[in-house]
């Protein structure tokens, strides 16, 4: 679960990804942090932290994608690259959604904005008795298959 959070705050940055340069400074620090955690006796969980901490800062995309690469190659995690292939699969999952749940979902939106919550829920659970999940994330809506 843990592995699954990482990758779905990467998805982002690999579309946003709008820098060529690496914010030195911030690179620097996040770095040491993930450095003086493997120099603690191996410790991998102080090191996978500093994944976290580079997807909490302020740094800019190239940046965190760029530490990211780095840490990886250390840890193995290929998160980068499960990542991509994460978005691609959700993307391709989408593109199967029949148009009958994306009008409901865009109701549901609606719903929402309007403050019918009521509403809104019923739109959820006849979603969901058409064989959906519908979820909502800082990203968007997510529908996906049962």
């Amino acid at each position: 679960a843990a592995y699954e959070k990482i990758l779905d705050k990467i998805i982002p940055l690999l579309s946003e990804n709008n820098s060529s340069e690496i914010n030195q400074p911030e690179y620097d620090r996040l770095m040491k942090i993930f450095c003086d955690a493997l120099d603690n006796d191996l410790n991998t969980a102080m090191a996978v932290t500093a994944v976290y901490d580079v997807l909490k800062s302020d740094a800019d995309s190239f940046t965190k994608l760029e530490l990211i690469r780095k840490f990886d190659e250390v840890l193995g995690l290929d998160m980068i690259e499960n990542a991509r292939k994460k978005s691609d699969d959700a993307k391709n999952d989408s593109d199967n959604i029949p148009q009958e749940i994306l009008d409901l979902a865009e109701q549901r939106k609606q719903a929402k904005k309007d403050k019918n919550f009521t509403l809104a829920d019923e739109i959820r659970n006849k979603i969901s008795e058409l064989g959906y999940n519908i979820k909502d994330t800082r990203q968007g809506t997510e529908i996906t298959k049962k």
